[in-house]
């Protein structure tokens, strides 16, 4: 636990909405029925897969400053990813170089 000793920790099961998936029957063809948030999926724009090209990316520089509280915080396995999710306090935010 260490990193996590200031926070009390509560373990949640997945949720019980529907999530995305690659296959069965919530495939890509059908993400925009999922959540009102998700129609962008049914107009087939600005979706993945992203072509990243290793030998096009650009090395940047970048500081920054953490400003964490104790807080209570939850982790939840979402079935694609572990989410962290906290209430207001905390935060990480970029330093002008």
């Amino acid at each position: 636990m260490g990193a996590f000793a200031p926070f009390y920790l509560s373990l949640a099961a997945e949720h019980g909405s529907r999530h995305w998936d690659y296959g069965g029957t919530w495939n890509p063809t059908r993400w925009s029925e999922l959540k009102p948030e998700y129609a962008a999926c049914q107009e087939g724009r600005n979706q993945s897969p992203i072509n990243l090209v290793p030998h096009d990316a650009k090395p940047i520089s970048v500081s920054w400053e953490f400003k964490y509280r104790s807080i209570p915080v939850a982790i939840v396995n979402n079935g694609h990813s572990i989410e962290i999710e906290f209430k207001p306090g905390s935060y990480l935010t970029q330093v002008a170089s």
